[in-house]
C-alpha cells in the first residue's frame, strides 16, 4: 500500500528495487525474427460444443474487435486443473478416474447437463463465463519451465523466442500518444511482456510508484533519489545494454508520472475502495485492484497481465488447494468487475485465464493430480456465457495416459487477441488460426 517510508526503509527499498529490476526492462533489440519449428502445421478450425443451457452474461454483448477494448490476462502458474473448475459432472468416467478428487455432482453449479462450475465459483456462475475447453500444446512437455516458456512466447518454440506475446501485442498497439500499451503486475521482469519496442513494462504495484515518483518536497532523501533516476534516464548517448536500460528507465518513469499525474495514490482511499468492492487480502486482490486503478486513470494501457500466487501444482491435497484458489479467483474477479463497473469500464474489459498445462485425468493415490496436458480456461466479461472448443475425453487418452488437446494454446491466445482487441492474429503470432471465441 502506498505510504511514506522512513529514511532507512526508503533507502533499503530503493536499492533493492533498482537492483531487482522494479523498473521492468522489457525491451529487446535486434535478435532473429519469430518463427515456428519446421513441419508445425497451422491450427485447424475451431470446434464448438453444443450450447446447452449456458448462463448468459449480465452485461450486454458488445461489438468485437473494438479499439477501445481492454484485456486482463490472469495467469495461474503451476498447472491449473480444468475439470476441477469446470466440472464434467455428467461424464461417468470423470468419477471413475478420480475417486478422491472429483467434485460431487450435487455440489456443482450447473451450466448444462454435462458440465458446471466448482461450487466456490458462485459469482462467475451468476454472471456467466465462457469455457474454452481442451486447450493445450500439441507438443506437450511435463516441465513447468518448458511449458511456461511456450505460453509466455505464444509459440511452441518458446525457449527460442526473444519476445512475449503480450509484448508483441503491445508493439502493435503502440501509438505516439500512448507509448506504453501493456503492463505486467507482480513478479518483476516477466517474459510475457518482453517486446521489440518500449511498448510494455513490468511493475511491482503501487508501492513501486512511491519509489519512482511523487516524493514530497520535504522528503529530502526521496527527492534526491528520484532526481537522480530522472537524470540517469535523460542522459543522451549510450548503446547496447546501457542504452536499453536508460531508455527503459525513462519509459518506466514516464509511466509512473502519467499514472500519478496530479492525483497521488491515497492509502485511505485505496482501503475504502477495496472494502467497498469486496477485495480480499490476497496477492491476486492487490494485483487486480492496481489493474483497475491503472485502467481507470486512462493513460493508454490496454493490456494488463497479473499472476496469482495460489497453489495450482497440486500433487497432494488437491481438493484443499482448489478450495483456496477458487475462492481467491471468485472473490477478487468479482470485486474487480464491480470496481470496473464503478469506473464505467466493465463493458470494455475482458478477463482471460491461462496456465501452462492441466493435470492428469486420474488421481495419483496421494489425494493429488500430477502434471498433465490440456485444460479448460475461462473468458470473463461482457457477452460471455458459452462453451468453445471440445472437452478432452477421459477414455481416449494419449500414449502417456494424458488428455489430448483439442485446441492449440496459441489459437486460444490469438482468438482473444483478434476477436476482442481487433488485432489480426498474424501481427502477433505465426501461422495460427484464431479460435472463434466471441
Amino acid at each position: 500500500m502506498p505510504r511514506r517510508l522512513s529514511r532507512r526503509q526508503f533507502i533499503g527499498t530503493a536499492a533493492a528495487a533498482v537492483g531487482a529490476g522494479i523498473v521492468g526492462a522489457t525491451q529487446l533489440t535486434g535478435g532473429r525474427p519469430r518463427g515456428r519449428p519446421e513441419g508445425l502445421e497451422p491450427a485447424g478450425p475451431p470446434v464448438l460444443t453444443p450450447p446447452g443451457t449456458v448462463v448468459d452474461s449480465t452485461l450486454p454483448p458488445r461489438p468485437t474487435g473494438s479499439d477501445d477494448h481492454l484485456l486482463v490476462v490472469l495467469e495461474m502458474p503451476g498447472g491449473n486443473d480444468g475439470p476441477s473448475m469446470a466440472v464434467p459432472y455428467g461424464v461417468g468416467a470423470y468419477y471413475d478416474m478420480r475417486p478422491s478428487t472429483a467434485v460431487p455432482a450435487e455440489q456443482v453449479l450447473r451450466i448444462d447437463d454435462e458440465i458446471g462450475l466448482h461450487p466456490n465459483l458462485v459469482n462467475l456462475h451468476r454472471r456467466g463465463v465462457t469455457l474454452v475447453e481442451g486447450v493445450g500444446s500439441f507438443e506437450p512437455d511435463g516441465s513447468h519451465f518448458e511449458m511456461m516458456s511456450q505460453w509466455w512466447a505464444g509459440n511452441p518454440s518458446g525457449l527460442n523466442s526473444e519476445t512475449g506475446w503480450v509484448g508483441r501485442l503491445a508493439d502493435v498497439l503502440q501509438t505516439d500518444s500512448a507509448p506504453i500499451q501493456a503492463l505486467s503486475v507482480g513478479f518483476g521482469n516477466h517474459p510475457i511482456v518482453r517486446s521489440a519496442k518500449h511498448a510494455a513494462l513490468a511493475f511491482s504495484g503501487p508501492d513501486g510508484l512511491s519509489i519512482l515518483t511523487g516524493a514530497p518536497d520535504d522528503y529530502t532523501e526521496a527527492v534526491l533519489f528520484q532526481n537522480a533516476l530522472r537524470s540517469m534516464s535523460s542522459r543522451s548517448g549510450g548503446s547496447g545494454v546501457s542504452g536499453d536500460i536508460r531508455s527503459t528507465l525513462n519509459a518506466t518513469l514516464d509511466f509512473a508520472d502519467r499514472l500519478i499525474g496530479n492525483r497521488p495514490l491515497d492509502g485511505d482511499e485505496i482501503l475504502a475502495r477495496r472494502d467497498r468492492f469486496g477485495y480480499s487480502d490476497s496477492y491476486l486482490a492487490d494485483s487486480l485492484w492496481f489493474a483497475a486503478e491503472v485502467l481507470g486513470r486512462d493513460i493508454g494501457i490496454r493490456v494488463i497481465h497479473v499472476t496469482m500466487d495460489a497453489t495450482f501444482d497440486t500433487h497432494i491435497e488437491h481438493n484443499r488447494w482448489t478450495l483456496e484458489s477458487t475462492t481467491d479467483i471468485d472473490t477478487n474477479v468479482e470485486a474487480f468487475r464491480r470496481d470496473l463497473e464503478d469506473r464505467k469500464l466493465a463493458e470494455r474489459t475482458m478477463v482471460m485465464t491461462m496456465s501452462e498445462f492441466g493435470r492428469t485425468p486420474g488421481d495419483n493415490g496421494s489425494g493429488g493430480l500430477d502434471h498433465g496436458t490440456a485444460s479448460t480456461l475461462f473468458v470473463i466479461g461482457p457477452g460471455t456465457g458459452r462453451r468453445v472448443g471440445r472437452m478432452p475425453s477421459f477414455t481416449d487418452l494419449d500414449e502417456n495416459g494424458d488428455f489430448k488437446a483439442n485446441v492449440r494454446f496459441e489459437s486460444y491466445l490469438a482468438g482473444v487477441t483478434e476477436g476482442w482487441l481487433g488485432v489480426p492474429a498474424a501481427e502477433v503470432f505465426v501461422d495460427v488460426e484464431p479460435l472463434a471465441i466471441f
